[in-house]
């Protein structure tokens, strides 16, 4: 018979898990261009290779995305050739990793706030994965939700680990890390966190010497199926035997190769160098605390605070030592791989969020917002030394970010890269001083009502739904301007689309000679057709009867004379090479 313990915390559970479901299909309706970054495209074109398409026609000098995350794209496929039911399968999948990762959170909420009520722990994980940055990542195929939900599984298994460990879990936690650094090198970052918390336990006798050599295979296993897998998607794209027929070589650009992250290291080792790292580093700290009113600070001084409470005392830490290390680790490395990016945007105007950037960083953030209002909720009182200090840390924080980024006329936001101060953008022209202000105002709001005691715990609830509050508007409001930007752009080519998919059949090679945004978009709307990218001029090499998508100032320079033009749709026309 199941306890009124377990009956309560599982209609809690039952009730958050709604609670998120909502805020991650709120918006899916909406999304029907489908519109893909050049990020995704990387992870759906080896998720095209893996179902038997061909989309390296268009992949000439694009840099190299993990594939990791593709192998979960790829069932996506196997339901429909229309991309805009693949995208919506994709973010429905993204729905049930959310999902998932609230139950994580629940889990981590439990062990960590034992001493709180059940709804308590159960919103608290609530609010700490309605972060704006996991709301909307849901609703794109960019790989971060997949990393949340890994980070989280990974944070939980050495808490496990920490208590009781087995050779199964130590095992699976070196299969988890290896996962992660395939879904996304970056995770590297995770993994020397992890690493360390292990070899931690092993001196602490928590892990004996066979669970971490399990530790280990499964790691190594990982790094050697990821070095083979990466060797046959890249020899799919560089040596695809459709393309090569056709006389179009592609070569992977070096964006994201290893010689390209070399020469960002080697790049510290001059004066300006260092001093853009540290910089950089500031603006990711600033970043993370606009975007979560300050909270982020709350959690890394309720972290360490708990790491030197374990080692005074002499218990296990790893629960509190790991996140700060992957955190830390996190914004370092970013600092060293980000701080070269060009900044010059499409619009001419420059980009300003690669000083702060928030990308890298925002999926750790969840759980130092965890750590941060289960401080509130523990305590139940303003420590003004603790608060203050953050925000004058805040505060030194912003004036060297206004400094730094002087007159904003001539630079803009790119909005995927900050989706957690994006509201303070959303409320006229983007200012530093408007961010801390918000920021600041918004702090004191709910550490205020959450030490509000005169109605029990009602001040505490009400502090939470309004960060949550805060969290989702922010989200809802991006996505409506990204989201649904990008489908109104997308959605003029749509007859191209259309008449393409309807005049061409299976495998069939269509021609564009515009590369990038256009190309891709060509090639996701036409799923199993090959696109290939070919200039203008080289449009005599086509052999026989093909389409071409050019640009309409293109046709008195292309070599072809036998042509029928087809369609005319916005700046674009399609050709039939007779």
């Amino acid at each position: 018979m199941v306890s009124n313990g377990m009956q309560k915390q599982g209609l809690v559970f039952l009730i958050f898990c709604l609670c998120t479901l909502v805020l991650r299909l709120f918006y899916i309706t909406n999304v029907n261009g489908p519109f893909v970054y050049a990020d995704e495209f990387g992870y759906w074109a080896h998720a095209a290779h893996m179902t038997g398409n061909t989309w390296a026609g268009v992949m000439d000098g694009m840099g190299w995305y993990g594939f990791g995350y593709s192998f979960l794209l790829a069932p996506s496929f196997l339901l429909s050739n229309d991309m805009a039911v693949i995208y919506k399968a994709a973010v429905i999948f993204n729905v049930v990793l959310s999902v998932e990762i609230y139950g994580l959170a629940y889990l981590v909420s439990n062990r960590v706030f034992s001493a709180l009520t059940v709804f308590q722990r159960g919103m608290i994980a609530l609010v700490a994965t309605s972060f704006s940055t996991y709301i909307f990542y849901s609703y794109v195929t960019m790989c971060e939700t997949l990393l949340t939900f890994l980070i989280w599984l990974v944070f939980y298994d050495i808490m496990l680990i920490e208590e009781n460990s087995t050779w199964w879990n130590c095992f699976l936690l070196g299969i988890a890390l290896g996962f992660a650094y395939m879904v996304h090198n970056r995770m590297l970052s995770m993994m020397l966190a992890a690493a360390f918390c292990m070899i931690l336990f092993v001196v602490q006798r928590k892990v004996n010497g066979w669970n971490f050599m399990a530790f280990g295979a499964g790691l190594v296993l990982m790094f050697i199926l990821n070095a083979m897998l990466k060797t046959y998607f890249c020899d799919l794209i560089e040596n695809n035997g459709v393309i090569n027929a056709l006389g179009v070589s592609v070569e992977m650009g070096s964006a994201n190769s290893m010689g390209g992250q070399a020469q960002k290291i080697l790049g510290l080792l001059s004066l300006d160098g260092l001093k853009q790292f540290v910089l950089n580093i500031a603006g990711q700290i600033w970043e993370c605390l606009s975007a979560t009113y300050l909270l982020f600070g709350c959690g890394m001084v309720y972290a360490v605070y708990k790491i030197w409470q374990c080692v005074i005392d002499k218990k296990g830490a790893g629960k509190y030592l790991f996140p700060v290390l992957a955190m830390l680790l996190s914004i370092a490395m970013t600092g060293v791989f980000c701080y070269q990016y060009v900044m010059e945007g499409t619009s001419g105007k420059i980009r300003m969020d690669p000083l702060f950037y928030g990308r890298y960083n925002a999926c750790f953030v969840g759980i130092f917002i965890l750590f941060g209002v289960g401080l509130l909720a523990e305590e139940r009182r303003f420590h003004w030394r603790s608060y203050l200090t953050i925000a004058a840390i805040y505060i030194g924080l912003s004036a060297g970010m206004f400094m730094r980024l002087g007159n904003t006329d001539d630079k803009y936001l790119n909005v995927i890269s900050a989706i957690g101060i994006h509201i303070f953008h959303w409320l006229g022209e983007f200012s530093v001083w408007k961010c801390t202000v918000i920021a600041l105002l918004g702090c004191g709001i709910i550490v205020g009502l959450c030490c509000f005691k005169r109605f029990g715990c009602l001040g505490l609830y009400a502090g939470m739904i309004v960060l949550m509050f805060l969290f989702s508007t922010t989200a809802l409001h991006c996505m409506r301007t990204t989201i649904r930007g990008e489908n109104d752009y997308t959605m003029q080519y749509k007859p191209l689309f259309d008449y393409l998919n309807e005049n061409t059949e299976k495998d069939e090679i269509v021609y564009i000679t515009a590369n990038g945004k256009p190309a891709f978009d060509l090639q996701s709307r036409l799923v199993d057709k090959p696109v290939v990218v070919m200039w203008g001029e080289n449009l005599d090499a086509i052999k026989g009867e093909a389409y071409a998508v050019i640009r309409g100032e293109e046709l008195e320079n292309i070599p072809v004379s036998d042509f029928e033009i087809c369609l005319e749709c916005e700046e674009f026309l399609v050709l039939r090479l007779n």
